[in-house]
């Protein structure tokens, strides 16, 4: 992962009201990561209220009695299940660029920061609007 920030010059007001306005640049990979277990879910037998049982969650290995809920719509209601995916481990380098504000504000560090995915891939969970609070030592 790297980062190359560069601060705008201000004049000394906004300087002495502890804003730092900065444009920057942000690139990183993963690589050599072991896969998780991943989760396939067919879906959720619910049991309908004031009938006795169990609510059942459905795996592509779940027995044929287990799957036969998602026909019984008299004793249970049938909810849609997910599939996990595993999406990571590349070397492929991720770019951003992004402009922000740090504010030494009277309760701490503040910044705010708008940002763009230049270069991303299938997955990726990019955002465009920031706000982070820090500590001050």
């Amino acid at each position: 992962m790297g980062r190359l920030e560069l601060e705008f010059p201000i004049n000394s007001t906004l300087r002495s009201l502890g804003l730092r306005p900065s444009a920057y640049v942000d690139a990183g990979s993963l690589w050599n990561l072991k896969a998780p277990p991943l989760t396939d879910i067919i879906g959720v037998c619910t049991v309908i209220p004031n009938k006795t049982g169990t609510t059942k969650t459905i795996t592509p290995t779940s027995s044929a009695a287990d799957r036969a809920c998602i026909a019984d719509t008299t004793n249970y209601v049938f909810t849609s299940g997910f599939k996990e995916f595993y999406l990571g481990d590349s070397w492929k380098p991720r770019v951003s660029i992004g402009i922000g504000v740090n504010w030494t504000s009277p309760f701490g560090p503040l910044r705010i920061d708008l940002a763009k995915a230049l270069v991303k891939q299938k997955g990726d969970d990019t955002k465009l609007f920031t706000f982070n609070v820090g500590t001050q030592f």
